[in-house]
C-alpha cells in the first residue's frame, strides 16, 4: 500500500486488510464528487489515531468491488477489529458528517 497524504491507496494485486480499525473510501479517478471525499479525508486524517484510512479505486479493483457489494462511487465503509460496520455512506459526505461517524463507530 502507498502513502497519499495520510490516505494509504490500495494497489493492484493488494487485499484489504482485514485486522484493525478501517474507513474505506471507493472512488474512482474520473468521479467528481469522490474528490471533495478524499479532500475531507486529507484534512481529518491525522485526528482519527485509532482507525487508518483506505483508498480503492474501483477500477484497479473490481473483484473487491463486487465481493462487497459496491454499487456506486463514492461509497465509505467502516470496518472495525476486522468486522465491517452497518453503517455506509454512498455519495458524498461532510467534514462534520464524516466525524460524527468516525467517532459513533470507532
Amino acid at each position: 500500500m502507498s502513502e497519499r497524504k495520510g490516505l494509504t491507496s490500495l494497489k493492484k494485486g493488494e487485499q484489504i486488510p482485514v485486522e484493525g480499525n478501517w474507513l474505506i473510501l471507493f472512488s474512482s479517478e474520473g468521479c467528481g464528487p469522490c474528490k471533495p471525499c478524499k479532500d475531507i479525508l486529507e484534512k481529518i486524517y491525522s485526528g482519527w489515531p485509532g482507525a487508518n484510512f483506505l483508498l480503492v479505486d474501483t477500477t484497479v479493483h473490481p473483484r473487491i468491488v463486487m465481493s462487497l457489494s459496491i454499487r456506486a462511487v463514492p461509497t465509505t465503509i467502516f470496518v472495525k477489529e476486522g468486522i465491517e460496520q452497518s453503517t455506509r455512506i454512498m455519495g458524498v459526505f461532510s467534514k462534520r458528517g464524516i466525524e460524527d461517524t468516525l467517532k459513533r463507530i470507532f
